[in-house]
């Protein structure tokens, strides 16, 4: 899709063909569709949107229809059966704000440690489950180091990413305690639990208010437990 009209030919325009969602739930409504080419390759049912503000294009689209796709530094090529035809040309601006989209979209996980008194919290991003057992043990090691105190128990629940040799192994090593609440009981974990809702739901509302993207969920997560801390 595009909101350049003139990048498209045989447009056929047209009230009524419907409209595009975007991530933070605001919508515009397509004007029309037609051809978009280079003079060597042609992408056909194009969508005209008119409030569009960049060029949009679907690489699960190109490769539907036998085409592979590579994405090169300054060039993204389409790669036909018989020679490479450059597609797009990536424009860089030097003056860009640098914001870490990749580590932004590719760490989903939330871990959320508390300590009851004083009521102080950490949180830690990651991209998959089984980074907890790493985060957890460089966290105990630097707290301890920190306060000058070693940590002698700590509780979770019964998940994998708590319960497995690796920590359980670092556990012993340090004599550190670990207290489990019994499986799907999350009111054991009542303190965690309220606490990870809390900032959830307080990162949807500043995500949602802001009408902001879901890919900067990271950074309102971050901006939310700062503020709750």
């Amino acid at each position: 899709m595009t909101g350049q009209k003139d990048f498209l030919r045989d447009l056929k325009l047209s009230p009524n063909v419907g409209y595009v969602t975007y991530g933070n739930n605001s919508n515009s409504q397509i004007r029309g569709y037609g051809t978009l080419t280079n003079g060597k390759f042609s992408i056909s049912h194009v969508a005209y949107v008119a409030d569009l503000n960049h060029n949009l294009i679907s690489v699960a689209r190109i490769t539907d229809s036998s085409r592979r796709v590579e994405f090169c530094k300054k060039y993204n090529y389409v790669m036909t059966e018989d020679r490479k035809e450059c597609l797009i040309k990536s424009l860089r601006n030097k003056n860009m704000y640098p914001l870490n989209i990749k580590m932004i979209i590719r760490k989903p996980q939330l871990c959320l440690l508390s300590k009851d008194v004083p009521d102080v919290r950490w949180v830690f991003f990651l991209r998959l489950k089984s980074e907890t057992a790493s985060e957890l043990i460089n966290f105990i090691k630097g707290i301890e180091v920190l306060i000058n105190l070693p940590v002698r128990r700590i509780r979770s629940d019964n998940g994998s990413e708590f319960v497995n040799s690796t920590i359980e192994k670092f556990l012993i090593e340090k004599g550190i305690n670990h207290n489990l609440s019994a499986p799907y009981t999350p009111q054991q974990n009542g303190v965690v639990e309220r606490r990870n809702l809390t900032l959830v739901e307080a990162t949807r509302s500043m995500l949602n208010y802001a009408n902001l993207p879901l890919y900067l969920w990271v950074e309102a997560v971050s901006n939310a437990f700062f503020t709750q801390n």
